[in-house]
């Protein structure tokens, strides 16, 4: 049966095999010389730093070891290096892509108003809709949109037209305007205020 004590001395740690104690298998053989391979990498810049020696003695005595012995009769032990791995570096974020020279910029409008109907005009009794025309300079640019009010209230929904039909109008007075919406959703123009007057017959009693 063979048994192992430890045994360290100044600057070195020794496994001694001895004729007693218990069988140990391979693996714990491994784990032993694990252990003497950590201890004497934490002893850096000594001579033989990270080597283990092996020596065996007249009697059979196996004996581990960071320092060859006097004797000359020590067996180096190769210890293969320690598997490192380097910390990833996470990528670096994707650059936003620059503007294309063939995307055109957007324009401010010098010229927004409504053109039909005219200010303070009349619409006749028998006329049901009414055509508001908005004319803008520059043309309205790709990606914008026109919203229309009507009484100070959004006629529908934006729309990449110029024209609008306002139906079923009651008499009385009238009140368009419009926006020019940019492709940020902010305002890019106004027109003025349109007041307009609707006639209606009124049955006599």
């Amino acid at each position: 049966m063979v048994g192992f004590f430890f045994g360290q001395r100044e600057g070195s740690l020794t496994i001694i095999r001895t004729e007693k104690g218990c069988l140990m298998n391979m693996t714990r053989l491994f784990a032993i010389v694990f252990l003497t391979t950590s201890f004497t990498a934490a002893n850096v810049g000594k001579t033989n730093a990270g080597a283990v020696f092996k020596e065996i003695d007249d009697q059979g005595n196996v004996t581990f070891t960071d320092r060859p012995s006097e004797s000359g009769h020590s067996t180096k032990i190769e210890i293969g290096p320690v598997n490192t791995q380097k910390a990833m570096v996470p990528p670096a974020p994707p650059k936003k892509p620059e503007k294309s020279d063939d995307e055109p910029e957007e324009v401010n409008y010098s010229s927004a108003r409504i053109t039909q109907p005219t200010d303070d005009s009349t619409v006749p009794p028998g006329q049901l809709n009414v055509v508001v025309q908005i004319a803008l300079r520059p043309q309205l640019q790709a990606g914008h949109l026109v919203r229309l009010y009507h009484n100070g209230r959004r006629h529908g929904k934006p729309t990449s037209a110029t024209s609008f039909s306002l139906t079923n109008l009651i008499r009385g007075e009238h009140q368009v305007r419009a926006e020019v919406i940019g492709t940020n959703g902010k305002i890019k123009s106004k027109t003025q205020t349109v007041i307009f007057f609707v006639k209606r017959y009124v049955p006599r009693n």
